[in-house]
């Protein structure tokens, strides 16, 4: 399992949301059981955004959200290949942060951020688009290979 958010990781086939609201052009799959309340949200970006905001939405989304959950039934609707996606770029505050790691912790299992490497999502993108026509299903499965070799370095 990995985390990851829309505007790098959007098309990922393992991507899921688990945000409140996806963006209008996201099709992929998404998980509401993961997505903090309205009132929770709404609260934090109204905020100064401090350490001490951080935590309060952080204590108010584990009572309210996590702690209502089994985590190895979350980890087994989502998959272990999943891509955990909302909208905040690594380094800033944010839930799936929170998520990945109470799976971490409640399961043993690690989970990475995936990086944000532009060129090589744009390579890897544009040769998946022409998937079906120039390659076979051994040469995606080395493609993808590559790509994910590149990723976690």
């Amino acid at each position: 399992m990995n985390t990851s958010y829309f505007a790098i990781n959007a098309n990922n086939p393992n991507a899921v949301s688990i945000s409140g609201k996806a963006p209008e052009w996201y099709t992929g799959r998404q998980y509401k059981k993961l997505a903090p309340t309205f009132k929770i949200f709404s609260k934090y970006k109204s905020s100064n955004q401090t350490l001490e905001d951080e935590q309060e939405y952080t204590k108010e989304f584990t009572e309210q959200i996590l702690n209502k959950l089994d985590p190895k039934v979350v980890f087994e609707e989502l998959g272990k290949d999943a891509v955990i996606l909302c909208y905040e770029t690594p380094e800033k505050f944010c839930h799936r942060h929170i998520v990945a790691k109470w799976l971490s912790e409640s399961l043993g299992i690690e989970i990475k951020e995936l990086k944000n490497n532009v060129k090589v999502y744009e390579e890897y993108s544009n040769k998946s688009k022409n998937i079906n026509i120039f390659y076979s299903k051994e040469n995606v499965l080395k493609i993808w290979r590559e790509f994910y070799t590149q990723i976690y370095e």
